[in-house]
């Protein structure tokens, strides 16, 4: 089901019209990504514009907006949040630059306060900074098998409840870090009751457990004890709801407040004797616009058209490139994130099933496309293990090259399903890969590799030979296009960068949607851009749109400054 939007600025199109604009030039749309109450005040972290802003605390269930005004800019929201300059040992924690230490939760009780530091690229395990006043008391170390990324946290009884969007669990740990309870299924999101989609926060309301889910828009209810005691919010569930809601924070004994970042929207959900009304509070903040996708993560050329891989709703669509009216589409399932052409049809990469599906077109194309299994097997027959397929790109004559980010590698794939090639066991594995995202096949035969957690980008030979880094100094890159005039790549600055065809820098950009003053914030970034018809599409996954986007203005931004470098820490999906 299409999730419906409780945004004043939801488009009923999927396509929104746009324009790459230098960076610096414009301000960012409001991006409400961090939540808390202290004292009398509801505090909200703008993380687009590194802003904390705050109003009077809603005095009853019928409020209808906030007054917002400016408290910080350009501080760490954790650090606002814990009321006091960050602790000499927590500052010596989060310096350790090998680690690429980032802030993911804080709670505080009074002078008791935790801090969730996480690994940046959830590659290294995560730390409970706990203190009391100015003063560190403790640092939990969490097994990586057990906490991956946290994103919340709450202080319990022994212990903390916290949520992790890397496994898409709730886990309740004791003081040393030993896991008491775990709701969720490990590494398998899901909308059913008994899973969670990327939880993004948690906070305790009397015996209440509230998580919140990203992916879903789903309020969770637990006890104390970690049962399930209720489920709300999500699909369908009505306009006063967050559609991707990030934070939670308990309002007195029967009332929180929730942010929505991607919808710029904050709410307040309140509990009654049958369950929850949910309001959204004007805040007179101009918000991004929505459109009717759920995170979508692939894009591909189709027709006049072109498909979108409309991932947390399992499917994939076929949109006009005009009015952008969704024409069709074909359930697949999973976490549809990848897409390359095929003879007959299409190749989608599933992340959740770790697997690849063929499509192949029926009479009316999408709509009654055949669905099965695209097998990747060894020479001699035996079937490949994939970890994390997030990229595919067709070879032009039948095969195709995936990504896996989890394995480290790229795989060539011949038009039966077998692999030809692989990064890792080729003279090109002496270059290791970490997270690659994506690889885009030239004319010549040689592939542009985005090699996503070393921060460069590669050219490897068309045999997989030879290596060249090209780039070496963008930021996480994870997506790329080839214009008529070099490269765009977006990179997790929150810029777009172009590049010549040598692979010189020439500028950094933001993304404006036409008819509105501010630009996208884009921290997170798109995961697919593909050129069509003289212009470039670019996924927005995170806000449910795709932009289509004419060519940059000027020469661009410097790209300089990476303002969310030490400022909030994201899932991987």
């Amino acid at each position: 089901m299409v999730r419906p939007s409780s945004s004043p600025h939801a488009h009923s199109s999927a396509l929104v019209r746009a324009r790459l604009v230098p960076a610096g030039t414009t301000e960012p749309a409001w991006s409400p990504w961090h939540v808390w109450v202290r004292g009398g005040t509801v505090r909200v972290h703008d993380v687009a514009a590194s802003a904390v802003v705050e109003a009077d605390v809603p005095g009853g269930s019928d409020v209808t907006a906030l007054a917002l005004r400016e408290v910080a800019r350009d501080v760490p929201w954790w650090e606002v949040a814990l009321g006091r300059p960050a602790p000499v040992a927590l500052r010596e924690i989060l310096a350790r630059r090998e680690e690429r230490p980032v802030v993911g939760a804080v709670a505080v009780d009074g002078e008791q306060w935790t801090v969730a530091v996480n690994h940046a690229t959830d590659s290294g395990p995560c730390r409970l900074v706990s203190g009391r006043g100015p003063d560190v008391v403790g640092v939990t170390v969490l097994d990586m098998d057990v906490v991956r990324c946290v994103d919340g946290v709450v202080a319990v009884p022994g212990g903390w409840v916290l949520v992790d969007a890397y496994f898409h669990v709730a886990r309740r740990l004791t003081s040393d870090g030993t896991p008491v309870w775990s709701f969720g299924v490990d590494r398998s999101p899901g909308d059913a009751d008994d899973r969670l989609s990327s939880p993004a926060a948690c906070t305790v309301l009397g015996d209440d457990v509230l998580v919140v889910s990203e992916m879903s828009g789903r309020l969770t209810v637990l006890g104390l004890d970690g049962a399930l005691r209720a489920v709300h919010g999500g699909p369908g569930a009505g306009p006063g709801w967050p559609r991707t809601p990030t934070s939670v924070s308990a309002v007195g004994e029967d009332r929180v407040v929730v942010a929505d970042p991607h919808g710029g929207s904050v709410h307040l959900l309140t509990r009654t004797t049958d369950g929850w009304r949910a309001r959204e509070l004007a805040t007179g903040r101009t918000a991004s616009t929505r459109g009717p996708l759920a995170f979508p993560r692939a894009l591909l050329p189709l027709g006049d058209g072109f498909a979108v891989a409309d991932t947390a709703n399992g499917r994939v669509v076929a949109v006009e490139h005009g009015a952008g009216r969704i024409t069709g589409e074909v359930r697949v399932g999973g976490w549809p994130r990848a897409l390359a052409t095929c003879p007959g049809g299409l190749l989608v990469a599933d992340g959740l099933g770790s697997r690849v599906l063929r499509l192949t077109f029926g009479d009316d194309g999408l709509e009654d496309a055949d669905v099965v299994e695209q097998r990747v097997t060894t020479a001699d027959g035996e079937p490949v293990d994939l970890d994390d397929p997030h990229h595919l790109e067709s070879d032009g004559a039948g095969g195709f090259w995936l990504v896996d980010s989890e394995l480290d590698d790229v795989l060539h794939v011949g038009p039966d399903g077998c692999v030809t090639a692989r990064w890792t066991t080729s003279p090109a594995g002496a270059t290791r890969l970490r997270d690659p995202h994506q690889v885009v096949q030239q004319h010549d035969g040689s592939l542009v590799v985005l090699d996503t957690n070393n921060d460069r980008v590669l050219v490897a030979s068309a045999g997989l030979d030879a290596v060249e880094v090209v780039v070496d100094d963008v930021r996480r890159p994870r997506c790329a296009v080839r214009t008529s005039g070099g490269w765009l790549v977006a990179e997790h600055s929150g810029h777009i960068v172009a590049f010549d065809e040598g692979w010189q820098r020439l500028g950094a950009y933001v993304l404006r949607p036409e008819g509105q003053a501010e630009h996208v914030d884009m921290g997170d970034p798109p995961r697919s851009m593909v050129a069509h018809a003289g212009r470039v599409l670019v996924a927005d996954w995170q806000r449910g749109v795709v932009y289509d986007v004419s060519p940059p203005e000027g020469g661009g931004g410097s790209g300089k400054g990476h303002r969310h470098a030490s400022v909030t820490s994201r899932p991987e999906y």
